[in-house]
C-alpha cells in the first residue's frame, strides 16, 4: 500500500503528533519506574501524572489533524484544517502543558488542563467539523460509513468538552460535577475514536457501506449512557447506573462483530506497515471492548475499580487502538522508503509484543490488588502488588523503544520530503532564460 499522490503533507501536525507521542512514552517509562522503585523526580507526581495524560491526548489531536487529510484533500478544506491546527491547537498544547508544569492545571485526573483553555480546543474540534463538512459528499462517495463516524466524532467531540466544563458553573455541586466529568469524557473519548475509525477506513481503503439502523440505536444508546458503568459507587441515579449496565452489555454485539474480524485476519501475513498497524489496531479493539464488557459488570467493578486492571485496559485501548490507527494513518501520508517500511513493520511487531506484555502485567497486578483489599487492612496488600509490578519498567521501556524509532522515521521522512519539495520549488523551471542581473559577466 504505497502513499497518496499529493500535493503537500501535513508536516506540523506529524511532528507535533511524533513529539507528542514520544514525550508521553518517556514520561510514562518515568512513571513506571516510580512506581515500582519510588524515586525523587525533578516535578512532583502530581504534575507529571496529569502531564502524561495531557500529552497522551494532545497526540491523539494532532493525529487526527495529520490524518484528516485523507478525507478532506485540498482547497479550502485542507487549510482550515491546518489553520485550526496552527491558531488553536497548538497554543492549547503549549498553554496547557504549561500550565500543568506550573501546577495551574485543572486538578482532574483526565481534563488536566487549565479550563479557561477549553474554548481553544472547542474552536480547534469546530474548525475540524466544518472542513470535514465541506467534503462530506466526497468522503461518503469514497466511504459512506467512514462520513457517518468522522462526521458523527467531529460533532460530538467538542460537546463532550462543554459538558465536561459545567463544574465552572456556579451552584454545581460535587456529585454532579462528578456525573458531568465522567459522562463528557465519554463522549469526547467515544468522539475521537469514532473519527479514528473512520480515518482507519479511508487509510484502508475500503468502500465500506452504511450499517442497519438499529446498530445507530445502539450508538445512540451507548452515547448518553455508558459512563454510569465507570463506578457503581459513585453517586448517580440507580436509574442511570441500570441504564449504563443494559447498555455496557449490548456492546458484547459489538465485541462478537469484531472477534469474527480479527479470526479473518488469521492466516493472512503481510510485511508491510500499514496493515500490520491495522491488523494489530483490530485485535486490541477486540480486547478493549471484550474488558470493557467485563469491567462493566458490577461485582467486578467493585473488586477491580480503581486498580491496575483499569489501567492496563486504558492502556490497551490507547495505545493498541488508537496508537496503531494514527500511526498507520502517518505512514500513509508519508512515503518511507522501502527499507524504512520494514524496519517500521519489525518495530510494530516489537511494540504490539511488549504492550500484550505489559497489559498481562497490569491486569495480573491489578486483580491481585482489588481481590486482596478487601480482606487486609488499608494497603496492606502493597508488597504483593509491588512485586509483580517489577517487570512493569522494562515491559513501558521495550514498547517506548520501538515507537520512538517509528516516530522517529515519520517525522525525518515528512521533514526530508519537505525540504526537497522547498529546494524542487526554488530551482529555475527548465527552458527559463537567465535574467541580465544573474547572467555571468563577460
Amino acid at each position: 500500500m504505497s502513499a497518496p499522490v499529493r500535493g503537500s503533507i501535513p508536516v506540523g501536525p506529524i511532528v507535533g503528533a511524533c513529539l507528542c507521542l514520544t514525550l508521553t512514552l518517556v514520561l510514562g517509562v518515568a512513571l513506571a519506574i516510580e512506581a515500582v522503585w519510588p524515586i525523587r523526580l525533578t516535578l512532583p507526581m502530581e504534575r507529571l501524572q496529569p502531564l502524561h495524560t495531557f500529552l497522551a491526548i494532545g497526540f491523539v489531536l494532532c493525529g487526527i489533524a495529520s490524518v484528516l487529510d485523507l478525507a478532506v484533500g485540498r482547497g479550502h478544506a485542507l487549510r482550515l484544517v491546518r489553520i485550526s491546527f496552527w491558531i488553536a491547537l497548538v497554543p492549547f498544547l503549549l498553554a496547557g502543558g504549561g500550565s500543568i508544569l506550573i501546577g495551574r492545571g485543572s486538578g482532574r485526573e483526565y481534563l488536566t488542563w487549565a479550563p479557561i483553555l477549553s474554548p481553544l480546543l472547542i474552536l480547534f474540534l469546530i474548525g475540524l467539523g466544518v472542513a470535514a463538512l465541506r467534503n462530506v459528499a466526497t468522503i461518503a462517495r469514497r466511504s459512506p460509513e467512514a462520513a457517518w463516524l468522522i462526521g458523527v466524532g467531529l460533532v460530538v467531540m467538542p460537546l463532550g468538552v462543554i459538558e465536561a466544563s459545567a463544574y465552572l458553573l456556579p451552584g454545581v455541586a460535587l456529585s454532579r460535577d462528578l456525573s458531568f466529568q465522567w459522562h463528557g469524557l465519554d463522549i469526547v473519548v467515544a468522539g475521537w475514536n469514532a473519527v479514528l475509525y473512520g480515518l482507519g477506513i479511508l487509510v484502508v481503503g475500503v468502500a465500506k457501506p452504511l450499517r442497519g439502523r438499529w446498530l445507530y440505536l445502539l450508538a445512540a444508546l451507548a452515547f448518553v449512557s455508558t459512563f454510569g458503568h465507570h463506578h457503581y459507587l459513585s453517586p448517580q441515579p440507580e436509574t442511570i447506573k441500570v441504564i449504563a449496565f443494559i447498555a455496557s452489555m449490548i456492546a458484547g454485539v459489538s465485541f462478537l462483530r469484531h472477534a469474527r474480524a480479527a479470526i479473518g485476519l488469521i492466516g493472512r501475513p503481510d510485511g508491510r506497515p500499514v496493515p500490520i498497524l491495522i491488523r494489530a489496531a483490530e485485535l486490541w479493539t477486540l480486547v478493549a471492548i471484550g474488558s470493557g464488557v467485563l469491567l462493566a459488570v458490577p461485582r467486578i467493578n467493585l473488586v477491580l475499580h480503581g486498580t491496575y486492571a483499569i489501567v492496563g485496559h486504558a492502556m490497551g485501548a490507547m495505545i493498541g487502538v488508537n496508537v496503531m490507527l494514527i500511526l498507520a494513518g502517518l505512514v500513509r501520508l508519508v512515503p518511507l522508503s522501502a527499507r524504512a517500511s520494514r524496519r517500521v513493520a519489525g518495530w510494530v511487531v516489537l511494540a504490539n509484543l511488549a504492550l500484550a506484555l505489559l497489559w498481562l502485567d497490569l491486569l495480573a497486578a491489578g486483580t491481585v490488588e482489588g481481590v486482596l483489599r478487601f480482606g487486609h487492612p488499608y494497603q496492606g496488600y502493597r508488597p504483593w502488588v509491588e512485586r509483580m509490578l517489577l517487570p512493569l519498567p522494562a515491559f513501558g521501556l521495550a514498547l517506548a523503544a520501538p515507537l520512538w524509532l517509528i516516530c522517529l522515521d515519520v517525522a525525518l521522512s515528512a521533514l526530508a520530503l519537505r525540504a526537497r519539495r522547498r529546494g524542487a520549488a526554488r530551482q529555475p523551471a527548465p527552458g527559463v532564460a537567465i535574467t541580465r542581473r544573474s547572467a555571468p559577466a563577460p
